[in-house]
């Protein structure tokens, strides 16, 4: 029975490896280069920190994304960042797999999992996510691998799958620390199905000592960060948050009046507002005495103020509860003149439309918690399991909206749990849709059998050639010339780095180096750096991470361009050996 069943999956389950791998190349093709955003800088510094100090600990982000660009970096190349957003499209064609797998659980319709595996494979706004250096591909693979976890531990209430489901929690909070506080809430939901099932006794001495190991691991971090860094913590990310709040609601002129420190941070905040400036990242760029210490005082101001008009907060979160679901923001576009530009875009359209329908969980969310409210259907499987899925999904919404302040936040957090909301709406619709058909006409969308798998196997082949129909020409273009060109250079001023990003549009490079040329502020002369170049493969992409001189405490950091000069061996055919770039700070 159990073999049968896993070849009843089977061919669902490569059709939509395919088509999702498709997606995935067509997209990747599309635009083939790694796209590193604002945020990405503080990730590879400190997977630089990482790799040349072995500090994992740090005031600015968590271990776990830097520790997996240290590990690409590891197999790939030093600076290889084409090969962490391969990586990442690895990650997020596993997620999908693993959300067929959550729905085939669940609705026990290989036909009804296909196409919520399909929903969330083909679609380009969560890959849109994935493609760029950030954290939300992976996130959103650690959040799919903890739920079907916990909906395996919900089938057999297995103590191993207690610990897993403890070990997933683990690496999703110290990559996202926004899901610090869900594993009492996990925990507690269903250690209360576990005592349905009367395996209380046995599962409550592990759970608890699960959640004693992981924050137990959350103080230590807390305290290296405290001993080592000055910051009693995981981010200080979060304290610019809670500003960004309170710029938000307008609310900087309800603080402690008789607190000097907190007026001029008001009448600071006053000013940059009457000149439209809003950001917290572009007033700490403007007045970063304001922002010493990790941003310590500035958290406290904005603590204090939702602290104490707490109504106010969350009179103006509530509202964001339900606008947040639709507000839209695409980060990886589609090049419209490249290849698959035009079967790319009609699924760019599509996307959008399924992720508009985020605005209907509310609905989904009330008639699955009222089932799960009369006992006659909480004991069924599914409306347990949506309840575990709603569960997640509003912790996620409850902890984005009092979090985040911008629109652009609250897509990149919903990206991990969108694959929850649509098998919630359309797996509920779709699965609704299925029973009346077979109990009204005695219907069945897809008859069992071979005249199904046919179906299906002819509906993923047709949009398979759909997809590729937006080929043309060749994947790679030849290189019409032999050259090393350093494509950008960013700089991050407080701690130090320089980012230059070269692109090898010649033969292989196994040996090179280059000297570096540039003024500072505290120095008239030039500062000159000899750095050695990692190796770079033909069509290839490498990141330079460059640590500048220091005099005294403070970073020599370029006041001026900086002249880039190339010492690469002799047999090469390199046409440009001299650059010159300002190197700009992007936050």
């Amino acid at each position: 029975m159990k073999k049968k069943t896993i070849l009843h999956y089977a061919l669902p389950t490569i059709l939509l490896t395919i088509l999702t791998g498709t997606v995935v190349i067509a997209f990747y093709a599309n635009h083939p280069r790694a796209e590193l955003l604002p945020d990405t800088w503080s990730y590879l510094y400190v997977a630089d920190r990482i790799a040349n100090t072995g500090q994992l600990v740090n005031t600015w982000r968590l271990p776990i994304y830097p520790l997996f660009i240290s590990t690409i970096y590891a197999i790939a190349g030093q600076g290889n960042i084409e090969a962490v957003s391969s990586a990442q499209a690895i990650l997020f064609i596993l997620a999908t797999l693993e959300i067929y797998t959550l729905a085939a659980l669940i609705f026990q319709r290989r036909w009804l999992a296909f196409i919520l595996g399909l929903l969330v494979g083909a679609n380009l706004t969560l890959l849109s996510y994935v493609k760029p250096l950030m954290s939300e591909g992976m996130g959103l693979w650690l959040l799919t691998s903890l739920v079907l976890t916990t909906l395996l531990f919900m089938k057999t209430f297995r103590r191993r799958l207690l610990w897993l489901i403890a070990f997933w929690m683990l690496l999703l909070f110290m990559t996202r620390p926004e899901w610090l506080y869900l594993p009492p809430l996990l925990f507690a939901y269903i250690l209360l199905l576990a005592s349905w099932k009367h395996h209380l006794r046995r599962l409550l001495p592990h759970a608890l000592a699960a959640l004693l190991v992981l924050y137990s691991i959350v103080g230590g971090y807390i305290f290296i960060n405290a001993t080592q860094n000055n910051f009693v913590g995981t981010t200080w990310i979060t304290n610019i948050n809670l500003l960004g709040k309170v710029l938000q609601y307008n609310m900087q002129d309800h603080s402690d009046p008789s607190n000097p420190q907190y007026v001029a941070i008001t009448h600071m905040l006053d000013s940059d507002g009457k000149k439209n400036i809003h950001d917290p990242y572009f007033i700490m760029g403007r007045q970063p005495a304001f922002f010493a210490d990790n941003l310590s005082t500035i958290a406290k101001y904005s603590e204090y103020i939702i602290l104490h008009h707490p109504k106010t907060f969350i009179l103006k979160t509530v509202p964001l509860f339900f606008s947040s679901l639709t507000a839209y923001a695409q980060e990886s576009g589609i090049t419209t003149t490249a290849i698959f530009a035009h079967p790319l875009s009609i699924l760019h359209q599509a996307s959008y439309i399924f992720y508009s329908s985020n605005g209907l969980f509310p609905l989904f969310a009330l008639f699955w918690l009222a089932l799960f409210c009369f006992k006659r259907y909480r004991q069924k499987p599914i409306v347990q399991i949506m309840g575990l899925l709603i569960l997640i999904c509003i912790y996620g919404i409850v902890l984005t909206t009092t979090g985040g302040y911008r629109d652009y936040d609250y897509m990149r957090i919903y990206v991990l749990f969108d694959p929850l909301l649509i098998i919630i709406i359309w797996g509920t619709l779709l699965g609704g849709l299925a029973l009346l058909l077979k109990k009204g006409s005695g219907l069945q969308l897809f008859p069992a059998g071979n005249r199904g798998a046919r179906t299906v196997f002819l509906s993923c082949c047709c949009l398979l050639v759909f997809i590729l129909s937006g080929c043309q020409g060749d994947l790679i273009t030849p290189s019409s010339n032999h050259s090393l060109v350093l494509v950008s250079c960013h700089r991050e001023d407080r701690v130090g780095l320089l980012f230059m990003r070269f692109d090898n549009r010649g033969a292989d490079l196994a040996t090179g180096s280059m000297l570096l040329h540039f003024t500072t502020v505290h120095s008239k002369l030039h500062v000159t750096m000899k750095i050695n170049l990692p190796d770079i493969l033909y069509q290839q992409e490498r990141l330079v991470t460059i640590d500048v001189p220091t005099h005294g405490s403070i970073y020599w950091m370029p006041t001026s361009p900086v002249k880039v000069v190339l010492q690469l061996p002799v047999t090469s055919k390199q046409t440009q050996a001299t650059f010159t770039m300002d190197c700009h700070d992007l936050n």
